[in-house]
């Protein structure tokens, strides 16, 4: 994902997934977000199609995870506090890579700092 302003990468997944990209928490919500090189305003406009066959493969690959590893341990009879810390590792390691597969597909448009205050304006 490219910054239109100024080619380069607007933003590293660290910075994505644990800052709120230089803007405030409501635009972040909203879909915008600063390049970190040169601060224009940018706003997600679109996934490229490859988010939704990253999000079926990560779901698949859950399901297999699931029938191969955790079914056999809860089957086990395991304790109440093994069972816990698997199932929230396993969902932890899954909605990071479901959050890196939405960072690395997205598509940036650069937003005009008028018409966004204009857009305020009216609201």
């Amino acid at each position: 994902m490219q910054c239109p302003s100024c080619n380069q990468p607007a933003n590293t997944f660290f910075r994505f997934a644990f800052t709120r990209e230089g803007v405030t928490i409501s635009e972040g919500l909203k879909g915008y977000l600063r390049c970190q090189h040169c601060g224009t305003l940018l706003r997600i406009a679109r996934f490229r199609k490859q988010v939704w066959y990253f999000v079926a493969a990560l779901a698949i690959a859950f399901f297999i995870f699931h029938e191969i590893v955790l079914k056999p341990l809860f089957q086990a009879k395991v304790g109440v506090r093994t069972t816990m810390v698997c199932w929230i590792g396993s969902v932890l390691v899954w909605v990071s890579f479901y959050i890196f597969g939405l960072w690395k597909y997205r598509v940036v448009e650069k937003v005009e700092e008028e018409s966004k205050s204009a857009e305020k304006a009216t609201a």
